[in-house]
């Protein structure tokens, strides 16, 4: 390949360069596959989780099962584009992170709602003691949702990005205890 440069008057060559080119050597033309996958990831900004409990209101009982929900549990998708390559980002929830007190409890799912007459929740915590010798009367409760990262290319190519967390939603649960008396029964 030669470049010359002439003057625009007289046209007589003032620059020449001879330039090697071989047809077989790609030439840059932008950014990779990848590199458009990580512009795509840091579009993607994963929420702080709504969340649900039940018994609704905030208020449980000693020994019985709160349920616990994320309301924004959804895919989340983002997209970069340049010389006609686009890669596309998908982050998906894989587990929600619920520190209750001192404990853990790790979900593999949003948790199930509350409807009438379900018997169980794929995601719940009992608490053992009450919440009143806790601040406020409250039992402290937070949540992060970890995600997980993959991209696609429209020429083929995939990859992974890994996990990130979200920042976590904190509040507080009322814990009370329920006393029940049993009476000898009338003879």
């Amino acid at each position: 390949m030669v470049l010359q440069c002439r003057d625009n008057t007289t046209g007589e060559i003032v620059y020449s360069l001879l330039q090697q080119w071989d047809p077989a050597t790609a030439i840059d033309t932008g950014p990779t596959a990848a590199e458009l996958a990580e512009q795509a990831a840091n579009a993607v900004t994963v929420p702080v989780p709504a969340v649900r409990t039940w018994p609704a209101g905030g208020t449980g009982l000693v020994n019985l099962p709160v349920w616990l929900h994320v309301d924004n549990w959804a895919v989340m998708s983002a997209s970069a584009s340049a010389g006609g390559l686009t890669a596309t980002v998908e982050a998906v929830p894989v587990r929600a992170l619920w520190t209750l007190g001192t404990e853990v409890v790790v979900c593999g799912d949003a948790g199930t709602e509350w409807t009438p007459g379900a018997s169980s929740s794929s995601c719940s915590y009992t608490f053992r003691r009450s919440s009143g010798t806790d601040q406020g009367g409250l039992a402290p409760v937070s949540v992060s949702v970890v995600w997980h990262l993959r991209w696609s290319a429209t020429d083929g190519q995939v990859g992974d990005l890994g996990e990130v967390t979200s920042p976590a939603a904190a509040f507080g649960l009322r814990i009370e205890e329920s006393q029940a008396l049993v009476a000898p029964g009338r003879g």
